[in-house]
Parts: structure tokens; C-alpha cells; sequence
């Protein structure tokens, strides 16, 4: 939207003449959102600029194993922030009732806010709509250790309930509170969220995400999959793919067809969305349980798709967090659009 170009050329990520125009599969001309089934560039594109054609504006340690962390005693959380399906605002948020896209937001109006449900309030330090930065919400965590999601330990979660398969999709930037800065702390980060209902602590988290930020000392996308343990704590694997140019801009998409869920990104310095992978030479793995294989995930690389058990029904939304200090970070988010899918040609299609 208009501030997503200006925020693209401020980080230094925007310019050039912008994308063609995109035709989808039956022929016809997508004028608002240059993305659909066949402009997946599985490995990056070249144009340099983001703009209304894009967006669609129409109106500790750098490892964070088990042995650092083991979610269960460095986090203890409030008395309300159990985890459990009887979590603050989880019987409150909407569903899909009546369409799945309108459950989507601008983020043009502070009264859109409460139909979002908001779990764990006292792990954010910054809520707002248009207060921190017209026509955008803001979400910055608690500054305080380990204010995210790993492991058994967790952060702020903004979330809507869907009970089908979805794409969901946010244009965020990442920066340190009061600044335009990259965040400094080990793994501050902001960006999507998918959680089981059903997760409980410690041990039985179910939940992934997918975010960009500052991470084991890089700027990075981060995606991140945590399950239940046999015992102790909850495993955690993480994948880290660098963005390009540093760029702390970005759309991020989760696509879920049935049991796989599908990462879709794209930088302003890229001109179509970009399939996540994993990129055997240069994708960072690490987390508590690394040591073992992720489903859906080939050790030969390729596409970075997770292949894991999660409910029918999931809380979908926006996350921001912070792992290690200095706990500077919060979360731009310019929007969160959601749409029905049925198959996943549909991941990448224009979305209302």
C-alpha cells in the first residue's frame, strides 16, 4: 500500500519501473496484484520495485537449542497465559463464517482490533491500529528474555480461527521501536503464525511460523516448526534463508493444502512471489530438535514445504517477538489477507 512503497525505498529495498502487468491461467489481467500460480519465481526475480500494482491498494547464543532453553523455567509467563484451549480470546476470535476473506484487514480503522483474538495481552508491550503508524498496526513484545515463540517458551499472537485450508498473507517491516533500524537482539523477529488450539506447556506445543528479523546475527526469513516431545520440552526446528540486500520489507505467505503447509515470500528487490527452500548450502537449520528430519522437508533441498500434523481447525495470525537482548523490535504490518484454497496452484493466487 502507499506506505509499503515508502517504507521499501526508505530501507533502501524499492525502485525501477515496477511489474508488468500479470495474466492468471484463464487468460485474464490481474491490474492490482501481480501474483498467481504462474509468477512463482522459485528463484527470485529481478524487478526492484513494490508498488500499488503489487500490493493491491484499492482502498543468547545464535544457536537456541535445548540446552540454552528448555522453555520451562526461563518463561513462566501469568497465571492467565496457560496455553491451553482455554487461552485468553480464543473462544472470542471470529471464524470464517460467511467467506474466509472477510476476515482479512487493512488496518485502516482501530475499531477493526477486537475482532482479532488476542492471545497472551500481557506478552505485548505495543498494540495498536494508526497510533504508532497511520494505517498500519504495530505489534512490539514484552521486552523481556526469551518474548517469542521456541520451544515451549511463546510471545504476543494476533489471530483469527479458520477451520479450512487458506493462504493467509501480511507485508510487514521489521525495526527497532522508535527507529528504522534493523532490530539488534538475536532472533527479534515479526511476521505469520499458525497454533494448534490444543497446545498446552510445557511438552505439547503445536504450532509454526514464518517471519523475518534479525536472526542468529543475519537478517533472515525464518521458518519454524514445533511439535510435542516424548518428554521434556517441545521441539523446535528452524530454518534460516538470509533476505536479500538485508532487506527488513517483505510479504510473507502460508499456503495450507490439507496436511502441508507452503512458505511464499517476496522482498521489494523481487518481482514475483518466491517459494521458500531449502537450500542445503547456504539455509541455516537449527533449534532443540534439528536432529530430526521435519516431514515434507528433502535433505537434498528444494522446496521448503512442512508436512506435519496440526487440527482442522488452527488460530492464524500475526506474531512479533524478541529471543535475546538488546529487546528493541516491533512489527509494521500493513495488512493480513486471508482466502479459501483448495489445491496449491491456489497458493499464490490474487488475493481480495
Amino acid at each position: 500500500m502507499r506506505r509499503w512503497i515508502a517504507m521499501g525505498l526508505l530501507f533502501g529495498c524499492g525502485g525501477g519501473d515496477g511489474p508488468a502487468e500479470v495474466v492468471d491461467a484463464a487468460g485474464d489481467s490481474i491490474e492490482d496484484v501481480a501474483v498467481d500460480s504462474a509468477a512463482v519465481d522459485s528463484a527470485g526475480g529481478s524487478d526492484s520495485a513494490i508498488d500499488t500494482a503489487v500490493l493491491g491498494d484499492t482502498a543468547g547464543s545464535s544457536d537456541t537449542g535445548a540446552s540454552s532453553d528448555t522453555g520451562t523455567t526461563s518463561d513462566t509467563g501469568t497465571t492467565s497465559d496457560t496455553g491451553t484451549a482455554t487461552d485468553t480470546g480464543i473462544a472470542d476470535a471470529p471464524g470464517d463464517a460467511g467467506g474466509l476473506a472477510a476476515s482479512s484487514d487493512e488496518f485502516g480503522s482501530a475499531s477493526t482490533l477486537s475482532s482479532f483474538g488476542d492471545l497472551y495481552p500481557s506478552r505485548h508491550s505495543i498494540l495498536d491500529i494508526g497510533a504508532t503508524t497511520p494505517g498500519a498496526l504495530t505489534l512490539a513484545p514484552t521486552l523481556a528474555l526469551h518474548t517469542t515463540w521456541y520451544s515451549d517458551d511463546y510471545g504476543p499472537l494476533l489471530y483469527k480461527n479458520v477451520s479450512t485450508d487458506f493462504v493467509v498473507e501480511t507485508a510487514v517491516v521489521v525495526t527497532r521501536i522508535g527507529s528504522s533500524a534493523a532490530p539488534s537482539g538475536n532472533f527479534n523477529q515479526a511476521g505469520l503464525f499458525v497454533r494448534d488450539p490444543a497446545t498446552s506447556y510445557p511438552g505439547n506445543a503445536r504450532w509454526l511460523m514464518y517471519n523475518v528479523g534479525h536472526q542468529d546475527g543475519r537478517l533472515a526469513r525464518e521458518a519454524k516448526w514445533t511439535r510435542p516431545a516424548t518428554s521434556g520440552a517441545s521441539l523446535s526446528t528452524l530454518y534460516l534463508n538470509d533476505t536479500p540486500g538485508g532487506s527488513l520489507t517483505v510479504q510473507l505467505r502460508i499456503c495450507r493444502v490439507g496436511g502441508t503447509f507452503h512458505f511464499f515470500h517476496r522482498h521489494p528487490s523481487e518481482s514475483a512471489l518466491v517459494e521458500e527452500a531449502f537450500v542445503t548450502s547456504t539455509t541455516r537449520v537449527n533449534g532443540n530438535g534439528a536432529g530430526v528430519a521435519t516431514p515434507g522437508v528433502s535433505s537434498s533441498g528444494g522446496p521448503l514445504r512442512f508436512t506435519v500434523p496440526m487440527a482442522s481447525a488452527v488460530q492464524v495470525g500475526l506474531m512479533v517477538g524478541t529471543w535475546e537482548p538488546p529487546h528493541d523490535v516491533k512489527g509494521t504490518f500493513d495488512y493480513v489477507r486471508f482466502s479459501a484454497v483448495s489445491s496449491y496452484a491456489e497458493c499464490t493466487k490474487a488475493l481480495p
